[in-house]
């Protein structure tokens, strides 16, 4: 029968030992490495919502500005159906005048 051997007991429980620190170590290593990933990761998800955030307000900005842009085009073509209007009005007066005069310069000229 086979004795037993202390020193061959004594290097297995080294190699286990070594064993399990390395693999403590690894884990811990792992746990850190998780920790620093979720870090990075909710600064880039905070950036993002920030930068978001920031879009949406220069949208708003600028829908506001075509807005207010579109309301000045309405009021010009507001004013300048009206200045037409105007000009139709004076151009029909003018018409009515010249076709009046020369009706009695037709009729002027016929009497004669």
């Amino acid at each position: 029968m086979k004795g037993f051997d202390v020193t061959d007991t004594e290097e297995r429980l080294n190699r286990l030992e070594n064993l399990a620190e390395a693999t403590l170590l690894g884990i811990q290593q792992l746990g850190q490495q998780a920790q620093q990933d979720r870090e990075e990761m909710r600064s880039m998800i905070g950036d993002l919502a920030q930068q978001a955030q920031q879009d949406r307000e220069e949208m708003r900005s600028s829908i506001a500005d075509m807005i207010s842009m579109m309301d000045g085009f309405a009021q010009q073509a507001q004013e300048n159906r009206e200045a037409i209007r105007g000009l139709q009005s004076e151009n029909h007066r003018i018409l009515e005048y010249l076709f009046g005069e020369q009706q009695r310069r037709n009729g002027n000229g016929s009497d004669a």
